[in-house]
């Protein structure tokens, strides 16, 4: 497994908090992709945060703005990401392992 990092999802304000935890942190950002830099149709949210990471000791947080017609529910903005790399982990059993937790 390559790791396990928070992945926050924000209604228009993913960059404003994530500054906040920065400054907080004393982190720095690593990545930053906003929707009008993709190729994906974006009209009206081309400033959003399509997913930005920073880093803050040895820790890595993402994040990103959900689109409008998607919005993020206080209490299910949260998930982990994680890293596996190809071969080293079955991604079938560990998908049970987490599911079955519910």
């Amino acid at each position: 497994m390559l790791g396990i990092k928070p992945y926050l999802s924000f209604n228009g304000n993913c960059e404003e908090a994530m500054s906040h935890y920065m400054e907080a942190l004393g982190g720095e950002t690593m990545f930053i992709q906003r929707y009008g830099e993709s190729p994906m149709p974006s009209e009206g949210i081309e400033n959003l945060v399509m997913h930005m990471t920073i880093k803050a000791g040895d820790s890595l947080i993402m994040a990103s703005d959900c689109p409008p017609n998607m919005p993020s529910e206080p209490g299910t903005n949260t998930s982990l990401a994680i890293g596996i790399d190809d071969g080293s982990t079955d991604r079938t059993h560990l998908s049970k392992q987490v599911l079955s937790h519910e």
